[in-house]
């Protein structure tokens, strides 16, 4: 434990890149409850934000305008709202990913509707990121104990010999139209449809349902309307909403 501290503290110059997706209308229902957890997390943080008022002490705002492709061949398509946002999360990570692998080791792709609990350790963050850099893919994703995919949560590792050849053919999922032959032209299915190609280690996390996950790392994932709501609204902190989740819960069990 202590050596691994050692590790972290020498290595945090460059090691972790932190990047999500808040425009101002998202930020406002929820990532400003989340964003100033992220104070928590060892390394450098950004926002892309279409908004200059999304401002976090900490994490740097990079515009959007400055992120996405003007000539998007999916744009041609005119797609409707909801597959539209989820290309906007898709240029967003694409652009963190391409921009930030030149300064970091790791880049980590995390919704900002990802809140950091006081029970993090950066520690067992680094444990972690070595026993998946052991294992030798190119990326991590998140996982529940249902064995279905968190799309909020990616770690990408640049020096990877197929990382590259990894955001290309994700963004190519929707600028080829593969994303209209998906089961929904969402992000997280698009990322499934990677993992035959691109195995992915697993972080690991209990989906309480309602799309509320808890990373065993530390990590709580208002992942759909009625958490956000909750944790917008209800004056509770997010320690709180775990307890309550929990002692509500009614899990089932997996083989």
């Amino acid at each position: 434990k202590e050596k691994l501290r050692i590790y972290s503290m020498n290595n945090q110059k460059n090691q972790l890149a932190w990047s999500g997706l808040a425009d101002q209308n998202y930020y406002e229902r929820i990532a400003a409850c989340c964003l100033p957890s992220w104070s928590r997390l060892p390394g450098d943080k950004f926002i892309v934000s279409d908004s200059d008022a999304v401002q976090v002490p900490g994490i740097e705002t990079v515009h959007w305008d400055d992120v996405y492709n003007r000539n998007s061949e999916f744009l041609k398509t005119k797609p409707n709202k909801k597959p539209r946002n989820f290309w906007r999360k898709m240029q967003c990570q694409v652009w963190a990913a391409r921009q930030l692998k030149k300064t970091h080791d790791y880049v980590i792709l995390l919704d900002t509707d990802i809140e950091v609990l006081g029970s993090f350790d950066a520690d067992d963050l680094f444990l972690e990121m070595e026993n998946f850099e052991n294992k030798g893919h190119v990326w991590a994703t998140g996982r529940s104990h249902s064995r279905l995919h968190d799309s909020g949560f990616i770690v990408l590792r640049t020096d990877h010999p197929n990382y590259d050849e990894l955001i290309d053919f994700y963004e190519n999922i929707w600028e080829s139209g593969r994303i209209k032959e998906l089961k929904k032209p969402y992000d997280g299915h698009a990322v499934e449809s990677m993992f035959d190609i691109y195995p992915s280690y697993k972080i690991k996390n209990i989906d309480y349902g309602q799309g509320f996950h808890v990373y065993d790392l530390g990590f709580v994932h208002f992942g759909s309307k009625i958490p956000k709501h909750q944790r917008a609204t209800s004056g509770k902190s997010a320690e709180e909403l775990v307890n309550d989740y929990i002692r509500s819960a009614n899990l089932k069990s997996y083989k």
